[in-house]
This record gives C-alpha cells, sequence and structure tokens, in this order.
C-alpha cells in the first residue's frame, strides 16, 4: 500500500503503538506530528516540513481527540474551514479512547470518515484505508451520516 498517514498524536506510547502496527503492516507511509501547530505546519509543507519527497501530502490523517492546545475536534474544525479543498476535503479518522455519544456525533458532523477507539489496530486502519481507496476518497468530506464503509460511528 502506498498511501501516505499523518498521525496527529501526542502520547509516546500511542504513538510507539501506531509505529508497531504499521511495521506490522509493512507500511512505510506514516509521518507523526504532536501537535496541532506541528500538523499545520506540515500539511502547509512549511519548513521542517518543506520537502515533499520526505513529507508527502497525506492521503488520510489519523487524528486524536486528546490533544495538548487545540483539541482535536478543533483542529478537524479548523481543516474544514480551510479554502484550500485539498485540506478541506482531507479524509480524517478520528482516534480516541472516549466512547461518548457528544465526540462522535461531532466527528461525523465535522466529515471524519471513521471513529476508531484506542489502541488502534493495524487491521481496522487498513480496512478503512481499503474502503477508502475503493469509493474513490478524497474527492471530498464523506458525509458520514450515510452510514456506509466500515466507520464505526452509529
Amino acid at each position: 500500500m502506498g498511501r501516505t498517514v499523518l498521525a496527529l498524536e501526542d502520547d509516546e506510547n500511542d504513538v510507539s503503538l501506531l509505529e508497531r502496527e504499521f511495521r506490522r503492516g509493512k507500511i512505510r507511509g506514516l509521518h507523526i506530528v504532536r501537535n496541532a501547530s506541528e500538523a499545520q505546519k506540515y500539511l502547509a509543507g512549511i519548513a521542517p516540513y518543506e520537502n515533499r519527497t520526505q513529507n508527502p501530502f497525506p492521503d488520510v490523517l489519523l487524528l486524536d481527540l486528546s490533544l495538548p492546545g487545540m483539541s482535536g475536534l478543533s483542529f478537524l474544525e479548523w481543516l474544514r474551514a480551510q479554502a484550500d479543498p485539498k485540506l478541506r476535503n482531507l479524509p480524517v479518522i478520528v482516534t480516541s479512547v472516549s466512547k461518548y455519544g457528544p465526540d462522535i456525533k461531532e466527528s461525523k458532523r465535522l466529515h471524519a470518515i471513521a471513529y476508531v477507539n484506542k489502541p488502534i489496530k493495524w487491521q481496522e486502519v487498513s480496512s478503512i484505508l481499503e474502503w477508502s481507496r475503493q469509493a474513490q476518497l478524497p474527492r471530498g468530506p464523506f458525509p458520514a451520516e450515510t452510514g456506509h464503509g466500515p466507520s464505526a460511528m452509529h
């Protein structure tokens, strides 16, 4: 799979688990940023992420809800408000330990393609990425309310 995945994750244990799961799936396209500011720089191709050969624009964003500073939901809201359709329409998989209904509902409203509870397993991410590829994403925000795909949003 030649997909580039950007993970916005601040917890060192979760980063280690993600890296392990991606190695297990033989995926090399995982890039990790630790906070919203770094994610914004990465997405914009601003230093230290200006080299798009080393830091390609992601095919999908794994977004942790619990972040220092700007929350994951606030970041997703910022992303969806961008004028650049490449940013605005970036497929997002929300990751969280929370099973809190309002978090899931807000993620759906902001067109996340899936809501995955931690710890993340490679098989879950892989099936979502495969489904999104077959659905020809990213072509626009996926209306999560349709209930299609392996999304854990109910």
